[in-house]
Parts: C-alpha cells; structure tokens; sequence
C-alpha cells in the first residue's frame, strides 16, 4: 500500500503544471522573429529538458508504490495506446526520424505525468492544482501585457509570457474554463475562482485569437447544456453527443468563407490562406496516403516537405491549420483512424462519466473533449507538449477507469482508492 500524497508531492505537481503550461522563465522575454506565421526556432533550452527529465524521474520513482494501479489505469484506453505505438513506429517511415522519435519522448512524457496524476490524485485535485498554477502565469501574463508591453504585446494583441497571442489565447481560455469547474468543486473559493476567470477571459479577449474567443464562448455553451440535461437521465446522453456534434457543426460555420462571419472575426474570406493551404496539402497527402510523413517531420522547415508548400504559400504555415488534416498528412489514413477511434470512445465514456460522477467533476473530462475538438478545427489539436495534452491524457484515463468492468458500479475515486489500498 502506498503512502498519500505528502505536501512536497503536490507542489511538485503544480510546478509540472506551470511548466505544461508556461515553459521556463528564459521564454518569457525571449523576442522571436517572424517570419509570416512561422517563429524562428529559439536557442535550446537545458532547463526546460532537465525539467521534462526531472519530473519524469519523480513521478517514476512515485509509481513505484502504486505500480499495479498505474498499469490497471493505462490498460483501461487500450484504444489510446494503440494510437501512441502507432505515432512512436511511424518513426520507421519518417521523413525525419530524429525528430518524430524526440517529439514522441517528448508525449511519451507528458503522458506519464497524466498517468501519475490520474493514479495519485482525485480529479478535483487535478482542477484544483492546475488553478494554482495558472493563477501564476495570469498574472504575470497580464503583468507582462500591461506593464511590460515590450515582452507581452505586439501589433497582432497581447502575448502575455507566451511567444504568441494564439497560444496565450487557448491557454487563457483552457485556464477560464478550469476556474469555472473550481469554482463549483470548491465552495469557499468560489467567489475568487471567478474572479480569475474574469481575468482569464480578459487575456483570452487582449490575444485577439479567434479560435480561443469562439471556442471559450461554445464551450461554455457546452458546458450549461450539460448542466441543464444531466438529471433527465433518458435524453441527457442523447443531448451531450447532439451538442458536441453541434459544436463541431458550429465551428466549421464561424470559420467557413462566409463574409460576415469573417468580417466579425477580422478574418478575410480565405480564412488567413487557409483554404488554399488545405487545398494544395490534399496532393501531398495522396503521395504518403496511409502512413504519412512520419510525426512531427513534414513541418520542419525550409529542408524539410514543407518547404514546397511554403514556396507556393507566402504565409509561410507551421502546420496544416487543421488537426485531423495534420494527422492524415503525417500518420497516414492509418493513424487518423486510429485517433478517432479513440477520442470517439473517450467522448462516449464521458456521457457515462457524466452520469455516474455527481458535480462539476463529471462533466470535466466532456469539457475538455470538447475544447480539443474546437481547438482541432482551424489549429493544431492536442497532440504537442503542453497543458492541452496533459489534459487530454487524464480525461482519457479518467473516463477509461469510471468504465472499466472490475468494478463498474463503483465511483472512479472509490475504484482507484480500493486499488491503492489492495482492497
């Protein structure tokens, strides 16, 4: 039987989660050029390697108590396993394998610390922990923006300690939301939770980032549609899955070349050249159709695949715009498939979640489902190291655990609790 989490263990876990989300400290003022879209790459980071390396080393030797358990919970998303093989092998047909094998190591990481949290802590804990460690990076983000304007903002909106205003935009949007459910999983800072979730939406609205603006907005719909239905216990997994469908139906349409919704946006009918990229991308997806380029290695600069497209598109992209579109260009049909197979059973599981978890902890994992489908639509997903994927790990394990069949009638907390005490 394993110890509990000791005080040192949970602000390991929160410093993890400023890391996921905020990088180091040397990020924060590092200026990079632009060219078009495209960052040039920054000079390597030792202490952001010797972090992703030293929390890995932690949460290893801190699952050696709980080894069992953390085996029993990976093995309930076989689906999502089946996927990272497949995107670690296709460093076997890569058009550069030194960069899909460092990317995948990269994941591979970043999926351990969801394994680790999901076996030593309860999700609350999870939202909870990760509201600390925003709390820190809002406001030094707003600091940087209003005060320090040289660092945290540019002539395309604010950037807060980010390199750019999209991902400022989505982290500060991914933050609002989890400020929200803290709000309703902890009473007595409830009142303090909201406020930083004003805070939050005001970064997301200082970024001028269309996706985060419109995906914080549906997915706050989202989340009082869940809200509203749950307790109807005969229509309300019917309502969710209508809603996430509706959701995906609603995105295309706010970023279709329809003229007044790209006026609102500021976007031009094209979408910034986006439908032209996709248009000219779906040639080089017939010449590697079912195992893609390898991951990680098409988009790799002016020597890599991507430099024909960046001949032809002067915007110079850094990824396809469009995440599925991305998956099928460097994992082939093969892996696409894969990905959906697994996030459509992660997103079936949590309508049960929803159910079977009392509170806002069990529309959490739903929540975010959707926010990495929205995120999908004109960006790049999930799949890169960040608070998104981590994220994205836990909700899959969570909702993967609350349906297993060794104990399908107890709560996931009761289920993970019995097994770390070897009930």
């Amino acid at each position: 039987m394993a110890a509990p989490p000791v005080m040192g263990e949970k602000l390991v876990l929160v410093a993890m989660l400023f890391f996921l989300a905020y990088s180091t400290p040397s990020r924060w003022v590092l200026q990079q050029a632009n060219i078009g879209e495209v960052d040039l790459a920054p000079p390597p980071d030792p202490l952001a390697s010797l972090l992703l390396l030293g929390f890995a080393a932690f949460f290893v030797i801190r699952l050696f108590g709980n080894l069992p358990v953390a085996l029993w919970v990976a093995n309930q998303a076989p689906l999502f396993v089946a996927f990272f093989a497949f995107l670690v092998l296709s460093a076997l047909w890569s058009a550069n394998p030194g960069e899909t094998i460092r990317e995948a190591v990269v994941l591979a990481l970043v999926a351990l610390y969801a394994l680790y949290a999901v076996t030593r802590f309860e999700l609350k804990q999870i939202v909870l922990f990760t509201a600390v460690a925003t709390t820190i990076g809002v406001m030094l983000s707003l600091s940087f923006a209003l005060v320090l304007p040289e660092f945290g903002d540019s002539a395309k909106g604010w950037t807060g300690i980010h390199s750019n205003k999209n991902t400022l935009g989505r982290i500060s949007a991914l933050s609002a939301i989890n400020y929200l459910f803290a709000a309703r999983l902890y009473r007595r800072f409830r009142s303090l939770n909201y406020l930083l979730a004003a805070l939050a939406v005001v970064l997301v609205i200082g970024s001028e980032s269309s996706t985060a603006i419109v995906s914080l907005t549906l997915l706050v719909a989202t989340m009082a549609v869940v809200l509203a239905f749950r307790s109807r216990r005969t229509l309300f997994g019917a309502v969710v899955l209508a809603f996430l469908s509706s959701l995906v139906i609603g995105m295309a349409f706010a970023t279709a070349n329809l003229g007044p919704i790209t006026d609102i946006l500021g976007k031009d009918i094209t979408l910034t050249g986006r439908v032209g990229l996709w248009d000219y991308l779906l040639t080089e997806v017939t010449r590697r159709p079912f195992f893609g380029w390898g991951w990680n290695a098409y988009w790799g600069g002016w020597f890599s695949p991507a430099h024909e497209v960046w001949i032809e598109e002067i915007w110079l992209p850094p990824h396809s715009h469009n995440a599925l579109f991305d998956y099928v260009l460097q994992l082939g049909i093969i892996g696409a498939t894969l990905y959906l197979l697994f996030y459509c059973q992660a997103i079936g599981r949590s309508v049960r979640f929803v159910r079977d978890v009392p509170g806002a902890e069990g529309i959490w994992p739903v929540s975010i489902f959707a926010f990495v489908m929205l995120q999908s639509i004109t960006e790049t997903g999930a799949l890169f190291r960040g608070l998104e994927f981590f994220f994205l790990v836990v909700a899959v394990l969570a909702v993967g655990v609350s349906c297993s069949p060794r104990r399908p009638d107890a709560p996931i907390d009761q289920q993970l609790t019995q097994l770390r005490e070897g009930v």
